[in-house]
């Protein structure tokens, strides 16, 4: 677990060097960091931000095999995200079939919305959590005169990032 995460900046350089071979070499070490569960969470957050940075690399080949692990593991991804949202106090609802009270999907429960209320701790930087979360149709941030558990602007940011997310201000009642 402590040669994991001592080889990430390692293994991040050597996937954005000139080298195809190497990069998709390195990209598929950070792969298997991200998705091996005996890893610690410390670990684990450090393979994903570094396979974040490089999805976002100038060398098309790399960000696209960065891409790629996260298209492949999105269960991993979404599930990682909600524990992290729910560790910060965010609440997580989903689409519940009324008659039978079960999830509404086959494949498992359907997100219906996040709630950003007077217990989220996560602030502006914990949206990176939500962001992730490709199949949210809604957010619902309590606001009121004293309170508010992020910035307009970090708001207005995420909204540019999920065009298709509708957030909806409530107080906090």
């Amino acid at each position: 677990s402590k040669r994991g995460a001592k080889a990430i900046p390692a293994v991040t350089a050597a996937a954005d060097t000139r080298d195809p071979e190497t990069a998709a070499r390195a990209v598929d070490v950070l792969e298997l960091i991200y998705t091996n569960p005996r890893y610690d969470e410390t670990t684990l957050t450090q393979a994903e931000s570094a396979l974040e940075s490089l999805r976002k690399s100038k060398r098309a080949t790399v960000a696209q095999l960065a891409d790629q692990v996260f298209s492949q593991h999105d269960d991993i991804r979404e599930k990682r995200a909600i524990a992290a949202i729910e560790r910060l106090g965010g609440i997580v609802k989903y689409e519940v079939d009324r008659y039978n009270a079960s999830p509404v999907s086959s494949d498992g429960p359907v997100l219906n919305c996040v709630v950003l209320g007077s217990k989220w701790k996560g602030g502006d930087a914990g949206l990176k959590y939500i962001a992730r979360l490709s199949n949210l149709p809604a957010l619902y941030i309590a606001r009121n005169r004293k309170f508010t558990p992020i910035s307009l602007k970090a708001q207005n940011k995420l909204q540019q990032t999920i065009p298709t997310l509708k957030i909806e201000e409530r107080g906090l009642a």
